[in-house]
């Protein structure tokens, strides 16, 4: 199942960039979202950041057959960002904790300046092969992305309009 989602922010690239670095922004971010979230590890190398978070999401409106299938109402996976801020270039990957031979859950965003703003473009591919239930976890996944997305974009316009 394709992810797709568009945004322009009303800032410069280097504001959209410095929010990253923000622990406020951050705090606003956590504060939207009922995820819990832990950084597993930070690294940068020849300006790129790679950053390895853990997040457990609890998902109360799981349907029945995907919680058995799952052992739980919570979705937890490891989630691995790439950043490369130089080429506007940000790649991710997910890694479930249940059933990770059988989710797949990856894409990139791309940052460019344009004459309104900055556009992040998002776009994404969730896959599952578990027999009878994978479109149902396709389709939670997806929905948990974007809810997450919304929740960051709406951080990120906050953040961006408290710096004038």
């Amino acid at each position: 199942m394709k992810i797709d989602i568009v945004d322009v922010f009303d800032c410069t690239l280097e504001a959209f960039w410095q929010c990253f670095d923000d622990p406020e922004f951050e705090a606003r971010v956590q504060s939207s979202s009922n995820a819990r979230k832990s950084v597993v590890s930070d690294e940068t190398r020849d300006g790129v950041q790679t950053l390895v978070q853990r997040f457990d999401v609890p998902m109360p409106n799981m349907p029945s057959a995907v919680r058995a299938a799952l052992g739980t109402d919570t979705m937890s996976y490891e989630q691995t960002t790439t950043i490369d801020r130089a080429r506007g270039h940000v790649t991710w990957s997910i890694k479930p904790a249940a059933m990770a031979d059988r989710i797949r859950a990856h894409g990139v965003y791309t940052v460019k300046q344009v004459p309104t703003g900055v556009e992040r473009a998002l776009t994404g591919d969730v896959t599952v092969g578990i027999p009878f239930i994978g479109r149902s976890v396709e389709k939670m996944v997806v929905g948990a992305i974007t809810q997450a997305y919304v929740a960051g974009t709406q951080a990120r316009r906050e953040w961006i309009a408290s710096r004038g």
